[in-house]
């Protein structure tokens, strides 16, 4: 085209682009970056394309640089909202500076470092030296805009008419000088601008009841129960790798999501790492209370990373118990003596809560307490029963005693464990005594469960993630 003096229309070029990408990556549609690039792109063109006075001023340059920015800040609101339930305000400060570096400085250096490794060595590798300093620098600014008070904000779930109205807002707010009520678009942007300072489902909730949602976190285990006006997570599931955790990859996104930004209580079981793993990354929230079965050891396992403002760890023990909007939590395991015996297994420290509602529904959460502490709980409680249990152990064969079973009489069994973990959790003998008992069997391998008394009946109403939202290129749920 520039060889025919032709003019071809951004439009024609972005579609082009759109559909090489396409051809060389099919796939591609499933990255967000593909989303956010091309939509970025739509537009700039859709709201700049001979908008833009040529002027020569240096103060006119960037001024229109900043309206770019603030062009895509709005645009983007939408898919901001939908995919990441988030929103920055400091992101046009950000990308004003980021992307002239990148794409100046950065990107070209990085291209000519890297063509240079074939014919001169030596000169490709001061430039990757040099090229320390820009990222550094560019760094070091992103991390001081992203720790500037309300810097970003967090919106809970927003149904498909808020949702709707963002798009129409954007659209509306993009439109041309004198365009008909432009800035009336600010008015449809109210409602999802003030989700993010409202709670979601928490005000919702009866005095005396409960939401229990056991999350997916693989081999793990992860539990969040809500009250009318508190929260309790219980286990943080693993951490993988420095990069990889189940606090910043689940319970986080989930607990923001319902609009909650603070953990009355977290209590972690034990040390092991598939349930205190991501302990140290909850640490973005604030947690009021930290109880644990083996409070002196996750104490010493995570002294070094602890913020000075973390809560400190205090030791659960029998008998514990308090009571948040009209429903009853208490310890019942482990016991003083147990406590002072060092020779005593990790699994066996497992802090077990007892939790029920003002209608008499109970849960137990058991950690991964093994046959011996089962025993206990049999003889320290006789009349102790659970509609829920959240099954020892993630059903290992140490576990799940068919005394045990029979003494708790549950309705529903949740298994929380990793698809085809390296453990083999779990057990199928032990599987076959649930089955015996005619309990309902759950697993986290189909996505997260969540738990909801039904007002009209002592039942609950059960919701797994996987399930609820099936495509067709999810592979087939897993029933045991």
């Amino acid at each position: 085209a520039l060889m025919l003096r032709r003019e071809i229309s951004s439009t024609y070029i972005l579609l082009l682009a759109l559909l090489t990408v396409l051809i060389i990556d099919p796939l591609s549609p499933l990255s967000l970056g593909f989303w956010l690039s091309f939509s970025a792109v739509a537009i700039i063109i859709f709201s700049l394309s001979g908008r833009l006075a040529i002027r020569t001023a240096h103060i006119a340059k960037l001024w229109q640089l900043g309206r770019l920015q603030g062009v895509i800040f709005v645009g983007l609101l939408p898919l901001m909202f939908i995919l990441f339930h988030q929103f920055s305000v400091v992101s046009p400060l950000a990308n004003l500076v980021a992307v002239p570096i990148m794409s100046i400085i950065i990107v070209p250096m990085t291209l000519l470092a890297s063509s240079l490794l074939f014919i001169f060595e030596p000169l490709a590798l001061l430039l990757f030296t040099l090229l320390k300093w820009p990222i550094d620098a560019l760094f070091w600014y992103l991390e001081q805009l992203s720790q500037l008070p309300q810097s970003y904000y967090f919106l809970s779930e927003i149904s498909l008419t808020t949702t709707i109205l963002a798009f129409i807002a954007c659209f509306w707010l993009l439109m041309p000088k004198g365009w008909p009520g432009r800035w009336l678009g600010m008015v449809l942007l109210l409602p999802a601008i003030m989700n993010s300072a409202m709670s979601n489902e928490s005000d919702k909730i009866p005095a005396g009841d409960v939401i229990l949602t056991v999350l997916d976190v693989g081999q793990g285990l992860s539990t969040i129960i809500r009250t009318q006006n508190h929260s309790l997570l219980y286990d943080t599931g693993d951490k993988f790798s420095p990069g990889f955790n189940m606090s910043d990859m689940v319970s986080i996104p989930y607990l923001r999501l319902k609009g909650i930004h603070e953990i009355d209580k977290l209590v972690l079981s034990h040390s092991d790492r598939d349930h205190a793993g991501s302990y140290v990354e909850l640490n973005q929230l604030t947690i009021k209370e930290v109880i644990s079965g083996e409070a002196e050891k996750i104490k010493r396992k995570y002294q070094g990373y602890l913020a000075k403002s973390s809560a400190a760890i205090k030791q659960c023990y029998q008998g514990q118990y308090w009571q948040w909007d009209g429903v009853k939590f208490e310890i019942l395991s482990p016991v003083a003596k147990q406590l002072k015996n060092k020779n005593h297994k990790a699994n066996n420290q497992s802090c077990v809560i007892l939790v029920t509602t003002q209608s008499q529904q109970q849960i137990l959460l058991t950690g991964d307490i093994e046959k011996t502490i089962e025993k206990q709980l049999i003889k320290n409680y006789p009349q102790l029963k659970a509609d829920i249990l959240i099954v020892p152990h993630h059903g290992s064969k140490t576990s799940s005693s068919m005394a045990f079973l029979k003494h708790i009489n549950p309705e529903i069994a949740v298994f929380s464990y990793g698809y085809r973990n390296r453990f083999r959790h779990p057990a199928d003998k032990v599987v076959r005594r649930y089955k015996q008992k005619d309990i309902k069997l759950l697993n986290t391998t189909n996505g997260a469960i969540e738990f909801k008394q039904d007002l009209d009946s002592p039942s609950w109403l059960i919701e797994q993630y996987r399930l609820e939202n099936e495509y067709f290129w999810h592979r087939t749920a897993e029933y045991l």
